[in-house]
């Protein structure tokens, strides 16, 4: 059985913050306008400047669930983001 495939993805902000994220689904399709529920502070900002404000970035795909985790908790690092 295959293993599902994985991105690690960047959404910036136009004032500069960003979010360092990972999916098993296609980036357009996670970020959609309730996909961010369980983040209050993004979902906030997506709500308060709308998706146009926002530039999303695939930093890496094709990768494992386990390849994915590791490197979104190097980009968090990396960038100081959540």
């Amino acid at each position: 059985m295959n293993e599902k495939l994985h991105s690690v993805y960047m959404l910036e902000s136009k004032d500069g913050r960003v979010y360092i994220g990972m999916t098993g689904q296609p980036l357009a399709q996670r970020c959609r306008s309730t996909a961010y529920n369980g983040c209050p502070a993004l979902k906030k900002a997506i709500d308060e400047q709308g998706w146009c404000s926002f530039r999303a970035t695939v930093i890496s795909d094709g990768l494992t669930k386990s390849e994915a985790e590791i490197m979104e908790k190097e980009f968090i690092a990396l960038y100081d983001s959540t």
